[in-house]
């Protein structure tokens, strides 16, 4: 079958179909996996998804931890190259020498983008998707209420989508919106413009996942989740904060369930390293062709912590939100901090968007009755979410 791909072309983000792709057996597993009705719109119909809502929400996943060695399922999405894919993405560039040519800069609010929904909350998760940045605004608490909001430029912010239940937001290769919903505990599917939900990842070793928080997706497919317990119920559904690894027919396994609640989360642009953000600092992994993640983590960066969301551009670059300082680390592939955007307290998570993709959006403070999304113009176009 064909594989759907992201291309960028004018419009930013622009679905394609490319070379043909024959489906792999994929090995028994130990648990099995419940699906229901409808197919996974990444694997154009020819695949399952785990964990789908099969109305009565009793649903699970498979997979075992890649960290602990055991063999992963599902079939290789490596090219015949043995190369990760590209994300298909970011143009070919050549970019800019630095994100940064003038040194430190502080990032300009938005107007307008204060927001009453839920008082003593947060925004977060921005994604820049059809043309229009989206983001989540949640309450406090566990399994808080949430809303997808758009920003409406001259306008502010309007709901996009009630009652979602997310807080970091994603597109998928197949141009949908992921969401990492805490209302419960799932990796979740919106059509962007209908609403309609469908869920990708319920369950692993037959519990809920914790308080899936942020999301990464490389350009086979392979979509990446962290799940910490910030907005989870208690008891904790999982024994771990962990990141983990959904595949294309949506088998679930644990990367790695040792880091201190684990954030934010971004690949790098060859689909070769998986960074990931804690109260900790950062670390990375080497991602193999296939995209499944075997090895222990290593630290990267100068050991900030505190961190929450970040972002990647074109070139490499890592955007790291600081959330007590109200600052963005930006970090060069070697781990080189290059300089500091100043944001605002509270300060949550960032993404690249705009028509060259070459906006900063940043989401900061508290939205009740004060602006929450801030931009800062780059010279290095970059990731969505």
């Amino acid at each position: 079958m064909e594989r759907p791909q992201i291309v960028a072309l004018g419009c930013w983000l622009v679905l394609a179909c490319s070379g043909d792709d024959t489906d792999g057996a994929t090995a028994d597993t130990e648990t099995a996996m419940t699906t229901s009705g409808g197919s996974s719109a990444a694997d154009d119909g020819g695949g399952t998804t785990a964990g789908r809502d099969d109305g009565d929400g009793d649903s699970s996943t498979t997979g075992s931890a890649d960290s602990e060695g055991d063999a992963d399922t599902g079939e290789s999405s490596g090219d015949s190259t043995g190369q990760p894919p590209p994300s298909g993405i970011c143009p070919a560039g050549p970019f800019a020498d630095t994100p940064l040519p003038d040194g430190d800069v502080s990032a300009t609010v938005v107007e307008g983008t204060s927001s009453d929904l839920y008082a003593g909350g947060l925004v977060e998760g921005p994604v820049w998707i059809g043309g229009e940045l989206r983001l989540s605004h949640f309450a406090g608490g566990p399994t808080p209420a949430s809303t997808i909001l758009r920003l409406v430029p001259g306008q502010g912010l309007e709901t996009s989508l009630a009652n979602s239940g997310s807080n970091g937001l994603a597109v998928d290769i197949d141009g949908s919106l992921l969401a990492a919903t805490h209302d419960d505990g799932a990796l979740t599917r919106y059509d962007p413009d209908t609403g309609a939900r469908s869920v990708v990842a319920a369950q692993y070793n037959g519990a809920r996942f914790n308080s899936p928080n942020d999301i990464a997706v490389r350009g086979d497919g392979t979509i990446y989740f962290t799940d910490p317990t910030w907005q989870a119920p208690s008891p904790s559904p999982q024994p771990v904060t962990g990141v983990y690894r959904v595949e294309t027919d949506g088998t679930v396994t644990l990367v790695d369930g040792t880091i201190n609640m684990p954030n934010g989360i971004s690949l790098s642009p060859d689909g070769a390293t998986l960074y990931v953000s804690s109260i900790d600092g950062v670390v990375r992994y080497t991602v193999e062709p296939d995209g499944s993640v075997p090895g222990v983590s290593q630290g990267f960066g100068p050991g900030v912590a505190g961190l929450d969301g970040m972002a990647m551009d074109c070139a490499g670059n890592l955007y790291v939100t600081v959330h007590g300082e109200g600052q963005v680390r930006v970090l060069d592939p070697t781990g080189t901090e290059l300089g500091r955007i100043t944001v605002a307290g509270s300060l949550t998570n960032a993404a690249f968007g705009g028509d060259d993709g070459q906006t900063l959006y940043l989401t900061a403070g508290d939205p009740t009755g004060s602006n929450s999304v801030y931009t800062v113009q780059m010279p290095i176009p970059g990731y969505p979410f």
